[in-house]
């Protein structure tokens, strides 16, 4: 979302566009899903699995365009069982600021400026 409660990518003078959009983990390119618009909130909907192994914490760049990137900080707790290894969000950061699920949909929405 911008400043204004709308999405930037409808907004052409913000130069945001879903296909520019690149994150970076650990100074690498990182893949991520793209799911398009879920009409329920009237939004792009982006999904991500950034899980590191030996962590519980990453941080990864999100990158909107040439002269917008940001950081998202993720915390997870691992379960290791014997037949599967169970990973838990448990905090979101976006530029040092926590977020909240969005208590209807579970969605993470990140304002850009």
């Amino acid at each position: 979302m911008d400043a204004s409660g709308s999405s930037p990518f409808n907004n052409p003078a913000a130069g945001i566009h879903p296909d520019s959009i690149q994150l970076i983990l650990d100074g690498e390119p990182f893949n991520y899903l793209f799911t398009g618009t879920d009409e329920t909130v009237n939004n792009l909907i982006f999904e991500t699995y950034p899980v590191m192994y030996t962590k519980s914490r990453v941080r990864m760049l999100l990158r909107f365009n040439n002269l917008n990137t940001d950081t998202l900080d993720i915390a997870y707790t691992v379960n290791r069982g014997k037949c599967y290894t169970d990973y838990t969000y448990s905090a979101f950061y976006f530029n040092g600021k926590e977020l909240k699920r969005q208590p209807d949909t579970g969605y993470l929405q990140l304002q850009v400026l």
